[in-house]
């Protein structure tokens, strides 16, 4: 059960215009499963060795990779599906277009119906210890 902990943060409150002391609660980022934690779990759960599964995510990668150079999405079938998104500046003619209006290229994942249920039937726990102040906080969970 993932356990939450509890940002403190000071914000501006334009009603009273005055900074007031705010309390959030956020998702403590925990060290991602490298390849070779994840490889050997599913490893253990198939009839496949740890190299080969290691290698068949490898060559997923590549795969995404071929498929993102030519701006098509990847459907991981239990996983969902990721897809290649762009925000760009408006402009005022469309002679003014040009690849510098390009402002952040990134990844769109959008998650099977499995993974999603998952996610909303998550439980929590909230550790009510002493509560993190934002300056705590920066670089450990994020949140900045």
């Amino acid at each position: 059960m993932p356990e939450l902990d509890i940002l403190k943060r000071d914000v501006y409150d334009a009603g009273t215009k005055q900074m007031q002391l705010k309390y959030r609660l956020i998702l403590p980022r925990h060290e991602a499963w490298d390849m070779e934690t994840v490889s050997g779990l599913i490893a253990e759960r198939t009839t496949l060795s740890k190299a080969e599964v290691e290698f068949v995510l490898r060559e997923l990668e590549d795969v995404m990779v071929e498929a993102l150079e030519l701006g098509a999405g990847v459907e991981l079938g239990a996983l969902g599906k990721v897809e290649p998104s762009l925000s760009s500046a408006a402009v005022d003619t469309k002679d003014d277009i040009s690849l510098e209006n390009i402002r952040k290229v990134n990844l769109i994942y959008k998650p099977s119906k499995r993974i999603k249920r998952t996610l909303k039937g998550l439980k929590f726990e909230i550790n009510r210890r002493k509560p993190l102040s934002d300056r705590d906080n920066k670089g450990s969970e994020g949140e900045k």
